[in-house]
């Protein structure tokens, strides 16, 4: 498809009508996972790490254990912070010309399929404008999708358009930038196999040097991410595979539906698991994805097959791995385009059908701006899933701990006990629920959620601390019979946790406080000790350590771990002043005296 006036024109106007739509996200906040890989990720920072996008996977996150190979994303989100930092204006300003590409890109692909230039359009309009695009747009995060899905297209375009050498290895290079975008690119594969296979009849053979060198890149891709999808293969999957596969097998004729009429679009939708044939609407998507395909087989269309192969190819990578959401509306990104190419061969030699389809574009344009606003706050969009989804704990939970952000204890405290109501096993909940009834002063309501908890999940190292941290508040507040007792159980729960986790630093350390403040420093000592093996530079618990040993009177040994602390951190005040004590008992006047003008020198002053 050559530059003209006329795609001048509709590129012009696809732009202006998506700045009408979307251009409300612009002043729209960070949502979700954004958080965790963008505003409290160190690594996009810097484009001085651009090169090692491509070789650490953990640098997606700040959050080590939520390592995914998405290098070209991560460089997006480095150029993106050094125009405008942490304002999310840019972010938000890049998924909206990565969706008008990606749209442009469904035309020029349809122009190529169909052969008509006015097809082409229609569908290039009605991918750029339908609601269902809503939350790849608006959601920072879902970037990966629309980069993943524009590398896919673009692949597809020079493959079905090639007349040089270079245009296939480009092919194999914009495959290859989708697979660093999302490893849902992989769906490439089956698509020009099937392409080749069913429509260009034959064209397999010719290519198949190329089709080799795509399955090349794919298999560089797994060796550079193995280690990911070795964890993901060997992980307990959230669900059987057995109730991924009729969950998904249902989800398709969702997913249609959501397409044909977008209502009650949601960032969670309230979608329940299937474990059978017995499910009528598991049963009834199996009939229909049966037939369908069962027609084409005996028609011979191979149009059909095709367009079929894409749908479910574009759904496969999310569909095969059980994931915790069972259904999310950008996972259609891709798989759109392959419905609106069906559309556009039925209405190809209907003029009215076509005319009547552009009616369509201003509805789904009106119903994508409203359905943008609830993107307009963390608030506003897990309050318009909670609406939709009555039954759904999850948007609860992020109501509550949007409320806990906010500091509004006794909407955290609605929002968590609505959650729990739907889910009694999500631990965060508790932990939060627990936490506000402490900020309001209800103790014992506390220590009741935290009992709670660790009934439920006993086997969550998270609810004992919640319980031993309640505790201590209790002791804190008792009189000298009630607090020893509630340091006791404190120390107990804090003992449970370290069954569950014993290679935690923090709990060693927690542990070794409670202990001595029980007047037990013997054992305090070890579990400082074992803290400050598992986290040497960690100062506070180098700082107890040197307290207990002052507790048991070993000076010296007190002194050296004071001395250790302010080598790490020169403006510990604490540390100065329990340097000057322990000093002053071994007589060491002087220096004593110097500790303490270190720490009058950083601001410390004697309380009167």
């Amino acid at each position: 498809m050559r530059w003209s006036p006329d795609l001048r024109t509709h590129c012009i106007g696809l732009a202006v009508v998506l700045m009408a739509i979307y251009g409300q996200s612009l002043s729209f906040p960070f949502q979700f996972d954004d958080g965790h890989s963008i505003v409290q990720n160190p690594h996009v920072r810097s484009l001085a790490n651009l090169p090692s996008f491509f070789l650490d996977a953990s640098m997606f996150s700040v959050d080590a254990s939520l390592t995914m190979y998405r290098p070209l994303v991560l460089t997006s989100y480095a150029f993106n912070y050094a125009v405008s930092g942490q304002d999310p204006w840019s972010y938000h300003l890049a998924n909206m010309v990565l969706h008008f590409l990606t749209s442009v890109a469904v035309g020029v692909l349809a122009r190529m399929l169909l052969g008509s230039a006015s097809l082409a359009w229609l569908a290039a309009w009605l991918f750029a404008v339908h609601p269902i695009h809503s939350e790849t747009v608006c959601y920072v995060s879902s970037r990966s999708e629309s980069l993943a899905a524009l590398a896919v297209l673009v692949a597809m375009c020079l493959h079905l358009g090639e007349r040089r050498g270079w245009s296939g290895t480009l092919g194999v290079v914009s495959f290859a930038a989708g697979l660093m975008a999302k490893s849902s690119a992989i769906a490439l594969l089956p698509l020009l196999l099937a392409h080749d296979l069913l429509i260009k009849r034959g064209d397999w053979r010719r290519r198949w040097r190329l089709h080799a060198a795509y399955a090349g890149v794919a298999i560089l891709y797994v060796m550079q991410s193995r280690a990911i999808i070795v964890e993901a293969t060997l992980s307990t999957p959230v669900r059987s595979y057995s109730e991924q596969w009729w969950t998904q097998v249902k989800a398709l004729a969702y997913y249609v539906q959501l397409l044909v009429v977008p209502r009650g679009l949601s960032v969670d939708h309230q979608f329940l698991i299937s474990d059978s044939l017995i499910d009528p609407y598991a049963a009834m998507s199996t009939a229909l994805v049966l037939s369908l395909a069962g027609i084409a087989i005996v028609t011979r269309n191979g149009w059909a097959l095709f367009l079929g192969a894409w749908f479910l190819a574009a759904l496969a990578p999310a569909s095969l791995v059980p994931l915790n959401v069972l259904v999310n509306e950008h996972r259609l990104y891709l798989a759109a385009a392959a419905a609106l190419f069906g559309i556009g061969s039925l209405v190809r030699s209907d003029v009215r059908a076509r005319r009547g389809l552009l009616w369509i574009i201003p509805i789904l344009a009106v119903l994508a701006s409203q359905r943008g606003e609830a993107w307009a706050s963390a608030q506003s969009l897990w309050q318009d899933a909670a609406t939709k989804g009555p039954g759904m704990a999850r948007p609860m939970i992020m109501l509550g701990f949007e409320a806990e952000r906010r500091g509004d204890r006794a909407a955290t405290i609605r929002a968590m006990s609505a959650a729990l109501q739907r889910d009694s096993t999500f631990v965060p909940a508790y932990v939060s629920l627990s936490n506000a009834h402490l900020d309001l002063g209800q103790i014992e309501r506390a220590s009741q959620v935290a009992q709670t908890a660790t009934r439920v999940r006993a086997d969550s190292a998270r609810t004992w601390i919640q319980l031993a941290q309640v505790e201590n508040v209790i002791a804190l507040r008792a009189r000298d019979g009630l607090r020893k007792r509630a340091f006791e159980a404190s120390a107990k729960a804090y003992l449970r946790a370290l069954e569950l986790s014993p290679e935690d630093a923090d709990l060693h350390d927690n542990l070794g406080n409670t202990y001595q403040t029980l007047g037990r420093p013997a054992e305090a000592v070890a579990h400082h000790e074992r803290a400050i093996a598992l986290k040497p530079d960690r100062v506070e618990s180098r700082l107890n350590y040197g307290n207990v040993l002052l507790m048991l009177g070993q000076l010296e040994d007190a002194v050296e771990q004071y001395r250790r602390v302010l080598a790490q951190d020169p403006e510990y005040v604490r540390a100065w002043l329990n340097l000057s004590l322990t000093l002053q008992r071994l007589g060491q006047d002087e220096e004593a005296a110097q500790a303490i003008a270190r720490a009058r020198g950083l601001g410390w002053e004697p309380t009167p």
